[in-house]
């Protein structure tokens, strides 16, 4: 039996010896040794990580239909096939929510920074403002997920077919 390198059993197990490795390095007390790598080196790989994050997800944020097209895994094909089949297979319903819930992200992250600051002078509406405001935006991401997956249950609940939903996922319970 192979698996292929995109086999979700091969993520959970890459998963879990991940898991076992730190904490062995926890318990032998050997973290000292991320202070020899250089501040550039893991800002460069958080990066490059992110990016190609972000990119794998780019198909699903804006709805691609890949039943019709095949979207390389490669990240420059990639990004060709999406640029140049974007009209005909974007869904702009996917679009919406997915820029809606950027924005809605990006609103409460400010929010955070710069109206949460307590100050001795604010009063008890002020206060209590200030720790509501905190917690919806300490939150945002679960929040922000919970409203699309409403959103999403109540738009298929009407059998239309707004939003693109994945397939189902196979049950990944793994005997070891």
């Amino acid at each position: 039996d192979t698996t292929s390198s995109s086999d979700p059993k091969l993520t959970i197990l890459l998963t879990f010896l991940t898991s076992i490795i730190l904490l062995l390095m926890a318990i032998f007390k050997v973290g000292f040794l991320v202070n020899f790598i250089p501040h550039c080196v893991i800002v460069g790989f958080c990066c490059a990580a992110a990016i190609l994050i972000s990119s794998s997800q780019i198909k699903n944020l804006v709805g691609f239909d890949t039943s019709i097209i095949k979207v390389p895994k490669a990240f420059w094909p990639q990004w060709k096939v999406i640029i140049q089949n974007f009209r005909q297979s974007c869904s702009r319903n996917d679009l919406m929510l997915g820029i809606i819930s950027i924005v809605i992200l990006k609103i409460l992250q400010h929010a955070k920074q710069k109206y949460c600051e307590e100050d001795e002078r604010d009063g008890k509406f002020q206060q209590f403002y200030k720790k509501g405001l905190w917690f919806v935006a300490t939150a945002r991401n679960a929040i922000v997920v919970i409203l699309a997956t409403l959103l999403a249950y109540w738009t298929s609940s009407k059998n239309s077919k707004n939003l693109k939903f994945t397939s189902e996922a196979p049950s990944l319970v793994m005997i070891f």
